[in-house]
């Protein structure tokens, strides 16, 4: 309610005679009465309404001017129009403001003050009503005591120009769809206290009234929302967060908008509770966001890793939304664990260009068909060692819907995957392994890339669970893969030596390790793999290293490739009596015939002892002297080899074929303690 104030003070002038004037006409001009109205006290935040009408002249020619005299010091208050006759100012302060007023005409003046006493509290007292532009510093206060009675009414769209401080205690209640939007030239800074906070809600919240909410727009590193609750807000689309992207949200940073929200609650948005979009947090902690209609908070990747441990979600529809983003940042950041059972939501691509690391306990569900691609100068670490494990899996799994995966492209050797779970994805195809090799893994790692996975569990991959195509693996032991619907893990020859005895392999497509074509360049040792897992041959492996297989060691090999033992390198393969080593068609139902094991190398260690060697002899050996034999073992003259305890059965041709000048024990003596069964072009052939 606006107070109309009137005090009457006299001052009368009396002026000698002005030439050309009847003296008439000189009394009524020379002769004013100013009037400024009566002392008042008012609430603070109570706008006052001055009233000069009461001022006595010629008032077609009367000038009014009012100027605040003196005021409470601290005070930011100002008059609005100061030359009319009704002018307004609110005080922002409790104490004596002197409000003077000047009439004149041109030829004489006369002058009044008004004592207007703001009080803080008092019952009774109306919210100040609050719309349109802001343009001058002002304070907000807590200047009614009902606490059911709001001190600020926001009435319509309200804009911030310059500096609003609003003080613990505070309620503002606003209109359906009202804004209160904090512009680039603006600053907000609501700080209340833990014991007593500031309050902004809906001025209908029984009625489902909604108003718009917050939005951030400047730039001010001061910018607060501490010990404040925002509740039933969201009530329309902010517009203008990027292209296509407009939602409804309490809290709206928008681009180069900055903002630091601490122990705040936001809660029953009709959106999201807080959206950020190309603006920034300069500080969040400890904050709480209920039963907001869509996602709590939609961030992207950077300031994803601001929200912390402390704040909690409840009843929202999903806890942190990340949207499509790249993180890029100088500085190193760390994606924290939510608070209890809170879950982030990947919405679109993300990819890291720089260090991120993640606590342990943190749980990220994608949507459908979004990787997570590092690349570049990035570095992610999935590290739960000792901790409660990492979790990236869909938001959807048990519709059957599934992520893209994680992909590095980065060479850091510093990339971990540790006692981490990658779970649900292989939607669709990775591009970019190779020319040609295009499909779905759970993790990809690409060329150039390293990565290392300890104690950790790679499932339910609409693929792969893991593919790696001229990258590496730097660690690699102690892991899980179960029910990927193709093979567990796919890799050049290279990388098959980094797999361990003790990772376990069940309900996939292939239980165990895929070895597609390729040269074994590096001097390297396959161990057995658990259980009844097995390496398969894709292609042919051409050895220009060593290879040594350990006991008990099982390989499966795909339609008429081969072992090349070439150029430097040798192939020892030594099992046990109790734990032979087995080389065999990947499709021994079928009868299916592999190529064979094809030597060309003089080296002393190549030997077979303790090895069954079943279903080769599929394709032709191009060996010296224009011989192209079909054989399960095979070698041309420059070779060496030992075959001992061994059996071979079931080639597609002759067991073994060795040319003359090559070098061979006598297989078939019984010192070689050798079998050979069912070889189609006999055991042994020596030109």
């Amino acid at each position: 309610m606006q107070k109309i104030i009137r005090l009457k003070f006299v001052f009368s002038m009396s002026l000698g005679l002005i030439v050309g004037l009847s003296s008439c006409d000189l009394q009524e001009q020379i002769t004013l009465t100013a009037d400024a109205g009566s002392d008042v006290t008012v609430n603070v935040g109570e706008t006052v309404t001055l009233d000069g009408s009461g001022s006595s002249g010629v008032q077609g020619t009367m000038v009014y001017l009012w100027v605040i005299d003196s005021k409470p010091s601290g005070s930011q208050v100002f008059i609005s129009d100061p030359a009319t006759v009704n002018p307004s100012f609110t005080p922002d302060m409790a104490g004596d403001y002197v409000v003077k007023l000047t009439v004149s005409n041109g030829v004489s003046d006369d002058m009044d003050q008004v004592t207007v006493t703001a009080v803080s509290g008092g019952s009774g007292i109306n919210p100040v009503e609050v719309s349109g532009q802001v343009n001058s510093d002002e304070t907000w206060t807590d200047h009614i005591e009902d606490p059911a009675t709001p001190d600020y009414h926001l009435t319509g769209n309200t804009y911030l120009n310059a500096e609003l401080t609003i003080e613990p205690g505070v309620l503002i209640h606003a209109d359906e769809d009202v804004v209160l939007d904090v512009t680039e030239n603006g600053a907000l800074i609501a700080a209340g206290e833990s014991g007593n906070r500031i309050v902004m809600t809906s001025s209908n919240a029984t009625g489902g009234q909604l108003w718009k909410g917050v939005r951030i727009a400047s730039t001010d590193a001061r910018n607060e929302l501490s010990y404040v609750d925002i509740s039933y807000a969201g009530n329309s689309e902010f517009g203008g967060f990027a292209n296509f992207v407009d939602l409804q949200a309490s809290i709206a940073v928008m681009e180069g908008g900055v903002l630091n929200l601490t122990n705040s609650k936001v809660s029953n948005s009709g959106g999201y509770g807080m959206y950020v979009r190309y603006g920034e947090l300069k500080s969040f902690a400890d904050n709480a966001f209920t039963d907001n209609t869509l996602t709590a908070v939609g961030v992207h990747i950077a300031q994803a890793t601001m929200i912390d441990g402390n704040t909690t979600f409840s009843g929202n529809d999903y806890d942190v939304e990340i949207f499509g983003s790249t993180l890029d940042e100088n500085d190193d950041k760390t994606l924290k664990r939510l608070n209890g059972s809170a879950r982030y939501y990947v919405t679109g691509d993300l990819y890291i260009t720089s260090y991120l690391d993640f606590e342990a306990g943190t749980h990220l569900e994608m949507a459908e068909d979004v990787k997570i691609q590092v690349e570049g100068e990035g570095v992610f670490v999935a590290d739960a060692s000792g901790g409660d494990r990492i979790v990236f899996t869909s938001t959807a799994s048990a519709s059957g819907i599934l992520w893209k995966g994680l992909s590095i492209h980065s060479a850091d050797v510093r990339n971990t995957l540790n006692n981490v779970e990658v779970s649900y994805a292989g939607n669709s195809e990775f591009g970019g392994f190779a020319d040609f090799v295009d499909l779905p893994a759970n993790v990809a790692v690409m060329e150039g890339g390293k990565l290392s996975v300890i104690n950790t569990e790679v499932s339910n991959s609409g693929g792969y669970g893991m593919y790696v195509r001229f990258g590496d693996i730097e660690n690699f032991s102690s892991n899980t893969f179960a029910d990927n619907t193709d093979h567990a893990l796919g890799l050049e020859a290279n990388q098959a030596k980094m797999m361990d005895e003790n990772t376990s392999f069940s309900g996939n497509g292939w239980d165990g390790v895929e070895v597609f074509g390729s040269y074994l360049t590096e001097e390297s040792t396959w161990v057995s793999l658990q259980g009844n897992a097995t390496y398969r041959l894709t292609g042919n492996v051409e050895v220009n290293s060593g290879l040594n297989l350990d006991p008990g060691v099982s390989i499966r090999i795909d339609e008429d490739y081969f072992f090349k033992v070439f150029d430097a390198g040798y192939f020892s393969a030594l099992g046990t009596s109790g734990d032979m080593i087995t080389l065999s068609s990947s499709n021994e139902a079928g009868q299916i015939h592999w190529g064979g094991i094809w030597f060309e190398t003089a080296d002393a260690r190549n030997a077979l002892d303790h090895v069954h060697v079943n279903y080769a002899g599929g394709a032709s050996m191009d060996l010296d002297n224009f011989e192209d034999p079909f054989t399960a073992v095979g070698g041309d003259e420059g070779a060496e080899v030992t075959i001992t305890n061994s059996t071979i059965e079931n080639s597609d041709g002759s067991g073994v074929y060795w040319q003359g000048a090559g070098t061979i024990n006598d297989i078939e003596s019984g010192s070689a303690n050798n079998s050979f069964i069912g070889n189609s072009a006999g055991n042994t052939y020596t030109p």
